[in-house]
This record gives structure tokens, C-alpha cells and sequence, in this order.
């Protein structure tokens, strides 16, 4: 009986040995990282528009110097302002683990405090102004104590979601770039949705939105943009309250109106562009 059971603990010292060379070193390593990892990311998401981000700005900067010497928090900002500060802003964000949070975190103003093992985000919070309060939540975090968000209020609009046949009938896409939490698209997406109204029984003219407000709606989007041709537009524009014009036989955005009320301005560029 006891040699049945040293020979069976030699064949499982064995097989789990086949099995650690079978595992890549470089799974090994990023597992190790990961398990190993203990802190928070904090991480501003800004925009140039934005004006709460121009509240915060000057408060969360101040602070930098206190996250440098907090070696269990690492701080970063995900620029939404242009294709550029955006796309270098998805290479850190990958370099961190953090592509798919980058990816679904849109909502400019809010700052995330994200676990780094898990890379889940443990709470956010909106329009924070006073940079004792960000000390307050980090020490609270990585004393492993839980801290309530702090979120914009949220309105729900009906916003303009077509079959995607008919968008691709369209000779021009008019597009609504959206965040329910945006303070800027309260004001704008009534407008764009009177003028899409509009426009509906017009074939060569389709009113869309690219919904950012939640990973569902993102995911979502990002299907549609691909759908349509158009996903680099996409991965390029994240000015909520903004609007494009995009031409759909060549793909490239004819103009843009940015947070504008006068319905006029509307009627003017659609029959610019499809004229």
C-alpha cells in the first residue's frame, strides 16, 4: 500500500512538471504581476471641452506630488480632446492592463479608482473639486474600506438609433455624439433630435448617435461604426455634445458643430454637404 502511494505522488510530482513547462513564461510572468499587484490607479478622464474637467483640473494636478510619493498609486489621464491625446492615451492605458476599462469609460469630469490587481473599478466620483477629498478616498481604499461614487445625475433621452439598412442607404450621417451624464448633450440632443425629426422621410439622410453612456451602449456603438465603415471616426471622436457630418461614400466627416442650439445652423450644413 505505501509503495502504491509513493508511486502515484512521483507520477503527479511528474505530470504537474510537464504541465509548468507547458505554461508560457510570458503568461507566468503577467500572472505573477497581476497577483502580485497592490494599489490604485486614479485616473482622470478629461476633456479639453469639458467644464467640469476645468474645475477639477487645477486641484487634481495639485496633488501629483502626493502620488508620486504614494507608491501604491499610480496616477494617469485618459484624454478624450482629440485623435491624438486619445490614441496616446489608449497606448498607456495598454501598457497598464487597462484597455478595456479605456475602451467603456467615457464620461469626462469623473475620476476612477481601480484596483490594481483586479483591475476593477472600486469607485468613481464626478466634479471633485477639493484635493483633500481625493486623499481621503485613496487612504480609505487602500485601508481596504469601501467609498460610496460620487455620479452626475443621469437624464434618459430618446435618442435617434436607426436600422442600420437605413443608414447605409444614406448618402450623409449626421451624428450625435452622446453621454447621458454629459452636461453639455442636456442642452444639445433635444435640438438634434427635433431637427432629426425632421429629416426622417429624407432617404439620403440619417440621423444617428454614438451612445457612450454605458459599456453595453458602447459595445453597441462600436458594432455599428464598424458595421458602417466608419469605425475609425469613431475611435477618433469622443466629444460628447458634439456633432459630425460624415459623407458615407468616402468616410471622412465633412464638417462638425459643437454644442450648437440654432436649428438653422443644421438645415444649412446638411444641404452644404448633400448638395
Amino acid at each position: 500500500m505505501k509503495l502504491i502511494i509513493a508511486l502515484l505522488a512521483v507520477l503527479s510530482f511528474s505530470a504537474c512538471s510537464k504541465l509548468e513547462t507547458l505554461i508560457p513564461d510570458a503568461l507566468k510572468t503577467t500572472t505573477q504581476q497581476a497577483n502580485n499587484e497592490k494599489g490604485l490607479y486614479v485616473i482622470h478622464i478629461h476633456g479639453e471641452w469639458c467644464d467640469t474637467c476645468k474645475r477639477i483640473d487645477e486641484p487634481i494636478e495639485s496633488l501629483v506630488p502626493y502620488f508620486q510619493k504614494t507608491p501604491e498609486v499610480d496616477y494617469l489621464v485618459f484624454d478624450q480632446t482629440n485623435p491624438t491625446t486619445i490614441t496616446d492615451s489608449l497606448v498607456i492605458a495598454k501598457e497598464h492592463g487597462l484597455g478595456n476599462l479605456f475602451e467603456h469609460e467615457r464620461h469626462t469630469g469623473e475620476v476612477l479608482f481601480v484596483d490594481k490587481a483586479s483591475r476593477k473599478v472600486l469607485t468613481r466620483v464626478y466634479g471633485v473639486s477639493r484635493p483633500e477629498q481625493y486623499k481621503e478616498i485613496i487612504e480609505k481604499l487602500l485601508a481596504g474600506e469601501k467609498v460610496p461614487s460620487i455620479l452626475a445625475y443621469r437624464k434618459k433621452y430618446d435618442l435617434s438609433k436607426p436600422p442600420i439598412e437605413e443608414a447605409r442607404k444614406a448618402k450623409l450621417l449626421v451624428i450625435d455624439i452622446h453621454h447621458d451624464m454629459c452636461g453639455s448633450c442636456a442642452i444639445t440632443a433635444p435640438i438634434f433630435e427635433r431637427v432629426a425629426r425632421k429629416y426622417r422621410h429624407k432617404k439620403k439622410i440619417c440621423f444617428m448617435t454614438f451612445d457612450l453612456t454605458t459599456a453595453q451602449t458602447v459595445d453597441e456603438t462600436r458594432n455599428l461604426a464598424r458595421d458602417l465603415g466608419i469605425e475609425e471616426i469613431y475611435n477618433t471622436h469622443k466629444h460628447t455634445g458634439e456633432v459630425l457630418f460624415v459623407n458615407t461614400k468616402d468616410k471622412t466627416v465633412l464638417a462638425t458643430l459643437v454644442m450648437e442650439t440654432d436649428k438653422s445652423k443644421y438645415h444649412d450644413l446638411i444641404e452644404a454637404c448633400v448638395l
